[in-house]
């Protein structure tokens, strides 16, 4: 599919949008700990990289919500990381910082619709 995402791709993206707002919670619920945080940047990376990968902003109908998405985790790392280098954490260390763009909270939503048009036309 050239223009199209797969359903594959739609659920992979799916699972770590929704591993990501698991580890999000457990880094609010436990002190903004580090430890909570290094989880979060890396299934974030994994999220830019299947955007990537995957051309998920090649798709006109999702293309400006994963561009959103995109800049808004490309922010978030840049600004993880600076932060990282600042204060050199350990694990259990308190990890907050700004200077990133909201994260696009309709967008799960927006895909689950998605693949259920997918669905639909196949049948």
């Amino acid at each position: 599919m050239s223009k199209e995402l797969s359903y594959r791709s739609i659920k992979e993206m799916l699972f770590l949008l929704d591993s990501s707002k698991k580890i999000y919670k457990n880094y609010l619920s436990n002190g903004h700990k580090f430890l909570y945080a290094k989880d979060l940047r890396s299934i974030n990376e994994k999220i830019v990289n299947l955007i990537n990968t995957q051309k998920f902003e090649k798709d006109e109908a999702l293309k400006s919500d994963f561009q959103n998405l995109k800049k808004h985790l490309e922010e978030w790392i840049g600004a993880w990381d600076r932060e990282k280098i600042n204060k050199i954490p350990s694990d259990n260390d308190k990890f907050t910082f700004s200077g990133y763009r909201t994260y696009p909270k309709y967008l799960d939503k927006l895909l689950i619709s998605h693949l259920e048009n997918m669905t639909n036309r196949a049948s």
